[in-house]
């Protein structure tokens, strides 16, 4: 009889029904027996997570008007074959980045004649097998999805002694949310600021592109059916005039739907609703995660959710609960924070979409900058307050606004 295998649309059950209880207080997931899927006609499908092998895949089947859930055997995966790097090609310089298990050197690499800064990826030796399992992932993902000007693109990967590194291309400003905190000149530089009438160094048209080049990134991504499921600042990186470049694959699939069935820490703060519950995601809960990049590129690399726990956003998100608008910040790019972070996933914007409503704010924001034309709707000049989130502290600040110089917030 013939499957067809269907995109399951995942809809989160009224605030009328009891969610989960909360966890913990870390931002960490402890996982139930059952990970819980929902139909269309939010009827309950349980996927048993534990009895699942390792040769073994559940699949979404449409059959005979009913929709199931089945196991098979996952199918014979040709060898990962990847851009060769020789070991004596490779010559280190400086740690650039580094984390618990892993982390990141500047190197210069000759490849076919050419020289070429790159960042090179390594596992440290006390890593896991989940670290190496997800490391092995990335390099895949990297081979599988080709070049893009908003992707972080692979050079190529060498073994040495039973170690993998992967070379990626070199972003010189760094990740966004470093180089989004260092514009920061209310903070760093508190004369310019005044002098100047501004809260960062960065125009509002670079920042409104950081998110303009995101989200072409994410429909790029999301065309070739992958969920990245760790989208935010952190993982984008700034590279060469201010370019923005989607990095770090560790945690993506190239799956329709994914069901996650193994325990570990999450990105609870950028999590979709349907992820922090029953650890399911989609490009849709990539959407929910690219709304909370949006408001980090609007607060200049603010905590989301800045003093509320892990455990009071189980609790709050489901019962409607968002982040709210900050000071300044334009109505129509709120409004699209708002629609990606709509309950149901099926309702929320997708990324072609989200990439052609950015573009458009962008276009028409250079027509009023060149132009001196009325600002759009919703964009006001005046004395408002900017609230800069830093940690646990806000910084309030009285900006003084000309009409020659109009600081980020006002435009975005």
């Amino acid at each position: 009889m013939t499957h067809c295998i269907i995109q399951l649309l995942i809809h989160i059950l009224p605030n009328k029904h009891t969610f989960p209880p909360s966890r913990t207080d870390a931002c960490t997931h402890s996982h139930c027996e059952f990970g819980k899927l929902f139909s269309n006609k939010n009827k309950i499908l349980c996927l048993p997570l534990h009895t699942l092998s390792q040769g073994e895949e559940t699949i979404l089947q449409f059959n005979s008007g009913t929709l199931t859930l089945t196991r098979r055997t996952k199918p014979t995966q040709e060898p990962l074959t990847y851009p060769i790097l020789e070991w004596e090609d490779i010559k280190f310089e400086d740690v650039i980045g580094e984390g618990n298990f892993g982390q990141v050197i500047k190197a210069m690499i000759k490849k076919d004649g050419n020289k070429m800064s790159a960042a090179v990826k390594m596992l440290k030796e006390f890593a896991s097998e989940n670290d190496h399992r997800d490391f092995a992932g990335e390099l895949e993902v990297l081979c599988k999805l080709g070049q893009h000007p908003n992707i972080i693109n692979l050079i190529g990967a060498c073994e040495n002694r039973g170690y993998l590194y992967i070379a990626i291309e070199y972003a010189p400003y760094g990740n966004l949310l470093d180089f989004l905190r260092k514009s920061r000149v209310l903070e760093t530089d508190p004369a310019f600021a005044k002098e100047h009438g501004t809260a960062s160094t960065l125009t509002s048209q670079q920042l409104l592109q950081f998110a303009v080049d995101v989200a072409n990134g994410m429909h790029y991504l999301s065309d070739k059916q992958f969920i990245h499921r760790d989208l935010a600042a952190r993982n984008v990186l700034v590279g060469e005039n201010l370019v923005a470049k989607i990095a770090d694959f560790g945690l993506s699939r190239g799956e329709e739907v994914y069901v996650k069935k193994t325990m570990g820490r999450l990105p609870v703060r950028w999590m979709a609703i349907e992820s922090l519950n029953y650890s399911v995601y989609t490009t849709k809960s990539d959407v929910w995660s690219f709304g909370v990049l949006l408001w980090e590129i609007v607060s200049l690399g603010g905590t989301p959710y800045c003093g509320m726990t892990c455990a009071e956003l189980y609790e709050k998100l489901p019962q409607g609960y968002r982040m709210e608008q900050p000071k300044n910040c334009d109505d129509e790019v709120y409004e699209l924070m708002r629609q990606c972070w709509r309950d149901r996933p099926y309702e929320r914007p997708p990324f072609a979409q989200i990439s052609v409503q950015l573009n458009r704010m962008q276009e028409a924001r250079k027509v009023w900058y060149h132009n001196s034309h009325p600002m759009p709707h919703g964009m006001n000049v005046s004395c408002e307050p900017i609230v800069i989130t830093n940690g646990n502290k806000s910084t309030f600040v009285i900006l003084l606004l000309s009409y020659y110089f109009i600081s980020y917030a006002d435009l975005i």
